[in-house]
């Protein structure tokens, strides 16, 4: 049973005939390494991170408790701005 991560590569690439005319080590790990690192491309692309994503990323002490409050904080300071109404402990938080 194939999994979600498992990929096959041999219909990708022809591995009877990838090193023919090759002799020299390097230029067959330099094939062999652009070859997978394409399909890998192909495959996986990167995605580019959100600012919001790169400035946690950068902090390793914050938990995912620290995120969610600081999360609902922007939230009510935002309702703040725009309602103006000082008593916060009207509003339901989740």
């Amino acid at each position: 049973m194939k999994t979600l991560y498992q990929v096959n590569l041999d219909p990708l690439i022809d591995w009877s005939n990838f090193f023919l005319g090759l002799s020299d080590t390097t230029e067959m790990y330099d094939k062999f390494y652009t070859k997978v690192s394409n399909v890998i491309t192909s495959h996986l692309p990167l995605k580019p991170l959100t600012r919001k994503e790169s400035k946690f990323q950068t902090k390793p002490w914050i938990t995912l408790g620290l995120k969610v409050s600081i999360t609902n904080k922007n939230r009510l300071y935002r309702h703040y701005l725009k309602t103006r109404i000082p008593n916060l402990s009207v509003i339901e938080t989740s």
